[in-house]
């Protein structure tokens, strides 16, 4: 099983939930931040303290883009954007993103894998926010709903296994994930694991550029702490984004992106992050295994919902 977490650092429950991870031993998990407040000192601080601690950073596409109506090659420039500013605070690039809704166009999923990046789903919502405005601490409420999802579909794919969206600026968390880990590693027969383990890939992109190069790019957006910049076509067919058009509607999209690999495989193969496929939900998973999580959206073309252990 993986646990993720969005929407945070930024928030005393963060660095609670932080707390409660180390303690439980050897519970790790991929933080998918917001890069907003990397600006304010206690936020980089704690992002940081989560890098140290053995988690994956990984990002969550900023909520003031909408991947449905933004041009690939914008998407593209914000994550590139986002990444060299977590770069900035602990010398990694992140590869796994997390895109809000679980809606992204093909179109746009393909230039930003083409750029090296890993776009994750989620099979299991914690669905935490709804304890949120309530009194009721109760971990099991949470846990155990989880529990109940892997068993039952345990019991049709055992080869793979969830990834649980967890939302780490909410209090109801703070309150409860001692608890809740405990339920769940009563259950679960396999270890929790970061996303890079679920695909045998690098944790983290050795570059911000694509495949085809940084002259692909904004050469700001390349670098550390860059943000992109109106300009250039994007050369390389293949691989190139292009530069971000310095009016709304005048940019080139520059060169065609690369193909995003084969979309089929042995039912119980493992997935990697050079065969996710273009249709379908991961390549070398069987779609008998990917309806019984009852995915909460199909717009969302190969990304990753389960984990292969």
């Amino acid at each position: 099983m993986a646990l993720t977490f969005d929407d945070g650092p930024g928030t005393p429950n963060t660095a609670a939930l932080l707390t409660i991870l180390g303690a439980a031993g050897g519970a790790t998990g991929t933080f998918h931040v917001d890069t907003t407040f990397l600006t304010d000192p206690a936020v980089l601080a704690l992002l940081k303290q989560i890098y140290a601690a053995g988690h994956l950073i990984g990002i969550k596409l900023s909520p003031q883009v909408d991947a449905t109506t933004w041009s690939a090659a914008s998407v593209v420039a914000q994550l590139q954007m986002q990444a060299a500013l977590v770069h900035q605070a602990i010398a990694v690039y992140p590869k796994f993103v997390r895109i809000p809704y679980q809606t992204v166009p093909s179109d746009v999923l393909t230039a930003v894998q083409a750029a090296g990046f890993v776009v994750t789903g989620w099979a299991i919502d914690s669905i935490d926010y709804a304890y949120q405005s309530t009194s009721n601490t109760n971990a099991t409420d949470i846990g155990q709903p989880i529990v109940a999802r892997y068993k039952g579909a345990a019991a049709t794919a055992p080869e793979s296994h969830p990834i649980v969206l967890f939302r780490s600026n909410l209090q109801i968390n703070a309150f409860t994930m001692t608890n809740t880990l405990q339920v769940l590693q009563a259950a679960i027969t396999t270890p929790l694991v970061t996303l890079d383990v679920c695909l045998s890939t690098d944790k983290y992109r050795a570059t911000n550029c694509p495949a085809g190069g940084c002259s692909n790019i904004s050469s700001t957006a390349a670098s550390a702490g860059g943000t992109p910049v109106p300009g250039g076509a994007g050369a390389a067919a293949g691989a190139g984004s292009g530069g971000v058009g310095g009016a709304v509607g005048a940019g080139n999209a520059g060169g065609t992106a690369g193909a995003a690999g084969t979309a089929t495989g042995a039912a119980t193969s493992k997935p990697t992050a050079s065969n996710l496929g273009d249709s379908g939900a991961v390549s070398g998973t069987s779609m008998s295994a990917q309806a019984s999580w009852t995915l909460l959206s199909m717009g969302m073309v190969a990304a990753f919902f389960v984990c292969f252990l």
